[in-house]
């Protein structure tokens, strides 16, 4: 009798460790098609119609991450495919936009990523590459990619039915993957919302938004290297705090400065910073490129810069930073960077579940979320808020329930103005008690 034991593990894969019989090799996996999986060199995965797939070996001639290149290099996985007894032959999937994805017999594999990078100083084993695959059976839909290259916009994109729409955050490429996986990999850094277009002529936030009491200035001002932010203060002279606004994956458009000038409206010093370095986009493939090309540490310098100026020019004492989205992230990230401030502020930007990352965190946190966010899941959120707790750190996280991301965006399709007029008035009582010591019931 042979002994056949079974491990499942993450992404619902099946490993079998000693073979049902000759034709199938120890270590298969058998992958939920559609649904991307982690595969070591050497493994093999089996797929519906007895399609045996073999992960041969990894070329790796991807830049060294700790290397300045002109090319950026490739990763290539060769693999053999075989039906039943009959070799179907080797394939090779690269990293390449166009060439990660090969065809066979109704299904298609795709390479999503391989791990772990190289590094100049590191050898780098065969049994030390893990290849991240999905393989989905081919059907009369084109791939999110062809889609792209015949010329429909990436918001348009569509996807087969059970799968969401994310970017690549590495070239921006359009990816269809499943729901639940859309927050790890969004998490890892590999993929990135799509948002919808930017409608200029849109009513904005601050239109419905009562202003507050005070007068007020706005100027451009130059904060760090090339990048000029804007800036609104109360036009009375005196000591007032100060908050750094982090705009969405747009960059520092029309509607930022707006919802800048109403904050300073109710005794902040505002700065919205430019983390694009003047570059604005009106559209999802100009946003695309901008938000893949963004430099995450140099963002950090930026913020930081952003708060050394409130408080050398502006004699803040108190700090806060707030963003949307792509700066909800950057907000959140600034709070995990050893900066210190007095209060953070992150609207529907990824939550960090990691305790030793929030740890650095000594000061309040607000987060605002949505409920219908497939990037960010309630359970992570309530993930985030349980570690919040454990740590010991004031937080209020606010969950609103029918809406999706970005739903306080009125340039998009889930734009939800109640739940948003609900959340900015949340937003000024939160400023008011940390910042002012002003507890609004």
């Amino acid at each position: 009798m042979k002994t056949v034991i079974i491990l499942v593990f993450a992404f619902g894969l099946i490993i079998v460790q000693n073979a049902y019989g000759p034709d199938i090799p120890p270590y298969t996996i058998f992958p939920n098609l559609d649904e991307p999986f982690e595969i070591n060199v050497g493994n093999s995965l089996l797929i519906p119609d007895g399609i045996l797939i073999t992960i041969q070996s990894v070329e790796d001639s991807r830049c060294p991450a700790d290397v300045l290149c002109v090319w950026q290099g490739e990763a290539k996985v060769l693999i053999n495919v075989k039906k039943a007894s009959q070799d179907l032959g080797n394939f090779t999937l690269t990293s390449t936009a166009g060439k990660e994805t090969q065809s066979f017999d109704g299904y298609s594999i795709k390479l999503v990523e391989v791990q772990p990078y190289p590094f100049s100083n590191k050898v780098t084993l065969q049994s030390d590459y893990v290849v991240t695959l999905t393989v989905s059976e081919k059907s009369g839909l084109l791939s999110p990619l062809q889609q792209f290259k015949s010329g429909i916009s990436i918001e348009e994109i569509k996807c087969k039915e059970g799968l969401q729409l994310v970017m690549k955050k590495t070239n921006g490429n359009p990816a269809c993957l499943r729901t639940e996986t859309v927050a790890t990999l969004i998490e890892r850094g590999w993929a990135i919302h799509v948002l919808p277009e930017y409608t200029k002529d849109e009513s904005q936030n601050s239109e419905m938004f009562d202003e507050g009491s005070f007068d007020i200035t706005t100027s451009q001002v130059n904060y760090f290297e090339d990048a000029q932010g804007f800036l609104a203060k109360p036009s009375a002279d005196g000591s007032y705090p100060g908050v750094i606004l982090i705009h969405e994956w747009w960059g520092l458009n029309d509607n930022i400065k707006d919802m800048a000038r109403d904050l300073a409206s109710y005794g902040y010093v505002v700065l919205a910073a430019d983390l694009y370095a003047g570059q604005v986009a009106t559209t999802s493939d100009g946003a695309r490129q901008l938000v893949t090309t963004f430099d995450s540490a140099k963002g950090i310098e930026n913020i930081k810069a952003a708060a050394e100026f409130l408080k050398q020019n502006h004699d803040v004492e108190k700090l806060a930073t707030i963003g949307w989205c792509f700066g909800g992230s950057q907000s959140m990230n600034f709070a995990i960077s050893g900066n210190p401030i007095d209060a953070t502020i992150i609207y529907y930007g990824q939550p960090v579940t990691n305790a030793t990352e929030l740890s650095k965190i000594s000061w309040p946190v607000l987060g605002i979320f949505g409920e219908l966010d497939q990037g960010i899941p309630i359970e992570k959120v309530n993930e985030f808020q349980s570690l919040l707790n454990q740590l010991g750190i004031q937080n209020e996280i606010v969950i609103y329930l029918g809406v999706g991301h970005a739903f306080a965006n009125p340039s998009g399709a889930s734009y939800a103005p109640e739940e948003t007029k609900d959340a900015w008035q949340k937003t000024l009582a939160f400023l008011e008690n940390h910042l002012k010591g002003v507890i609004i019931d």
